[in-house]
């Protein structure tokens, strides 16, 4: 099961266009007027040396428009800190027509005498990532005329298709210090209808994991009813000031396991041993389908190792051979339109990884482990979530975290 969940029933896209359009342009309209001890402080006496503050961000998420508003003011103090003034926003999209985009970009540069220099370029898109049935993007700007001593302000809008629904994300903490930030969740009232793998209904709930600091106003409310078929919208807010630092030491664990962040999650399961078994199953169906192997992983295994040879020898064979792969996480990735140009479309299985002769780390993974069982070699692999990144949480239910694989092989028990 994605972790988007689609709704029975969609929205009108003609009202809900119109109501963006609306709610953006309010929005963008306004801007935050800077303080006096703002434009001319120099310093955070909390974190001496710091490069930047975040003066305050604020995140909404409204189901009903299928929008996550961002707004941040960041303060620059150091040479290093105009490094903030290049912003990358990520977008997704996929196959079945889920993912996000990113639009209703603004921003502007605060001088400390109270100038202020509008950004009137046009973000451009890049290419991050692209593999089976999804593609990932980022919007790229810059921010104009930016010194030490400026208030760098901007915002924008995440928008994702209206018959899909993101439970948000809030991370509190980051590597600057934050002055102040609220953030507010108001989500759907209808009942979210899904189906696994295996073609069974499921009825989700909200539910969400919060790590907070001391001192953290987080509530949930409930507006007052409209109607006997209305109970209310519910809304989850928090509010916080004064959030140090990550913390960043030599030879530290991954921070983002540690960080404060409040997780939420719709999910029709009730326990992690519930969710964790009945979504590995549909994973796992899914990994083996792409891995196969398919008749040309098997023609190959078949010219690069002989019957002779041990399964250890076997095994480093086609380990060699995979190392041929161009990995295009390291690699520079192939537009769509390169690809189309070659005859190449979407790498459906691992005999269109070793075809292309290219693919990512994790699509090589595969490729290994569809060789291994095309040797006769029991072979899987196994999702885990990259250390160098983050920390697995158990207790929160999503697969997300699980965002990177190994390859598995027995050899000899």
């Amino acid at each position: 099961m994605n972790e988007t969940i689609r709704t029975t029933t969609a929205l009108r896209l003609s009202l809900l266009l119109a109501v963006l359009c609306l709610a953006c342009s309010s929005a963008h309209a306004q801007w935050t007027a800077p303080t006096p001890e703002e434009l001319k402080m120099t310093s955070q006496p909390e974190v001496p040396g710091a490069a930047a503050v975040y003066l305050f961000k604020e995140e909404i998420t409204d189901d009903k428009l299928h929008t996550w508003s961002v707004y941040v003011r960041l303060k620059i103090l150091t040479e290093r800190g105009k490094e903030q003034a290049n912003v990358e926003l990520k977008q997704y999209s996929v196959s079945e027509g889920g993912g996000y985009t990113v639009g209703d970009i603004a921003g502007r540069t605060i001088h400390p005498d109270g100038t202020i220099v509008p950004f009137a370029g046009k973000p451009y898109e890049k290419l991050l990532e692209k593999g089976q049935g999804f593609k990932a993007t980022a919007k790229v700007f810059t921010l104009p005329d930016v010194e030490v001593g400026n208030i760098l302000e901007y915002r924008y809008a995440l928008r994702y298709n209206d018959n899909y629904f993101f439970a948000p994300s809030w991370f509190i903490q980051s590597e600057f210090y934050m002055r102040k930030a609220h953030y507010l969740w108001r989500p759907t009232g209808e009942q979210l209808v899904s189906k696994n793998e295996r073609g069974e209904q499921l009825t989700s709930g909200i539910a969400w994991l919060p790590i907070l600091p001391k001192g953290a106003d987080f509530k949930q409310t409930r507006l007052p009813s409209t109607g006997v078929s209305d109970p209310g919208q519910l809304v989850m807010e928090l509010n916080v000031r004064d959030v140090p630092p990550t913390p960043d030491e030599e030879f530290m664990p991954p921070i983002a396991g540690f960080s404060y962040r409040v997780l939420f999650y719709y999910s029709p399961y009730r326990s992690g041993e519930e969710f964790w078994k009945n979504e590995g199953k549909d994973w796992a169906k899914t990994r083996d389908k792409f891995i196969g192997p398919g008749n040309k992983v098997r023609a190959a295994v078949q010219q690069l190792v002989a019957d002779s040879d041990t399964p250890e020898q076997k095994l480093r064979k086609l380990y060699a051979a995979v190392m041929q792969i161009d990995n295009t996480a390291f690699n520079r990735s192939r537009s769509a339109a390169e690809d189309k140009s070659q005859g190449l479309g979407e790498a459906k299985n691992t005999d269109d990884i070793l075809d292309r002769k290219r693919g990512s780390d994790d699509q090589i993974a595969e490729l290994f482990v569809a060789m291994a069982r095309a040797a006769g070699m029991k072979a899987y692999v196994m999702a885990v979530t990259n250390r160098d990144r983050n920390l697995f949480l158990p207790a929160y239910f999503s697969m997300s975290q699980l965002d990177d694989l190994v390859a598995i092989v027995n050899v000899d028990g």
